[in-house]
């Protein structure tokens, strides 16, 4: 699983980075947010699969992640070239932080239920 977030993680990355390069419409402000949404979902995942957490739990976590990672994705094009009153910086930052707050949680979770079984 490991080897399969990097590879498509990297595929991912160099998609993005070529798409900067072609078009002129978008511009590398885009292309620098979105690459770091990219990194950082890649991270995550990576971090959840190495936490240890039930099978259930890191799936549905993966899967609700992706689709948190297009949301980013999508923000991160339509976001304005500018770091000051920008909105979509903004919002991605919030689902960074929940994304965290959902793995704190799970991991929370999951000990504790490993302890109770115990």
């Amino acid at each position: 699983m490991k080897n399969l977030i990097t590879v498509t993680g990297v595929i991912v990355l160099l998609m993005n980075l070529l798409a900067g390069l072609l078009l002129t419409a978008y511009p590398w402000f885009n292309v620098a947010l979105n690459s770091c949404v990219i990194i950082i979902t890649c991270l995550l995942l990576l971090t959840l699969g190495r936490i240890g957490l039930r099978t259930a739990f890191q799936i549905s976590l993966s899967y609700f992640f992706v689709i948190l990672f297009l949301i980013q994705i999508i923000l991160g094009f339509l976001s304005p070239q500018r770091m000051q009153d920008n909105i979509c910086i903004i919002v991605i930052l919030a689902i960074l932080a929940l994304e965290v707050i959902l793995i704190l949680t799970f991991k929370t979770i999951n000990n504790h239920n490993k302890t109770i079984e115990k």
